[in-house]
């Protein structure tokens, strides 16, 4: 649900914030989403959200949107079922967008992301539930018997 108008990329090249109007855990006030650029420019989703801005000559209205036969672009919104949709085309049967929030959160806690701050850009609630993600991805990270033997 996000709109052209909701994206802010960072004048320093930084990044983009993207204020969701709504979402599961916030349906009554906006929150905002930092996205840093990423080292790998393949793998950028700044990089990709500025190509795909540029390319559809999208200027207002919905960012992400349908597709008609013969690479039309519709004015029509994505849903959450379309979404869904195209990651478990492009990643498999077994993915969904909680597979995508989920990896994400394993993936900082291996690359050393404080839970704090791993929490604030997820917007996980519970502690618990962003504990149990980072764990999976800590699993041999400052493991508390590395030094005892």
């Amino acid at each position: 649900s996000i709109d052209f108008d909701d994206v802010g990329f960072d004048p320093e090249g930084n990044g983009l914030t993207i204020t969701l109007r709504q979402t599961k855990t916030a349906q009554a006030s906006a929150v905002t989403v930092d996205i840093t650029m990423a080292r790998n420019a393949a793998a950028c989703p700044v990089l990709a959200l500025k190509a795909w801005l540029a390319r559809s000559h999208i200027t207002a209205g919905p960012v992400f949107r349908g597709m008609r036969k013969g690479d039309h672009l519709t004015n029509g919104r994505l849903s959450d079922r379309h979404v869904d949709g195209i990651i478990r085309r492009l990643a498999g049967p077994e993915y969904s967008g909680h597979s995508l929030r989920a990896g994400w959160c394993t993936a900082a806690g291996q690359a050393g992301a404080l839970l704090a701050d791993s929490m604030r850009h997820s917007r996980h609630k519970s502690e618990r539930v962003a504990i149990g993600y980072q764990r999976a991805g800590r699993r041999w990270i400052d493991h508390p018997g590395a030094n005892l033997l």
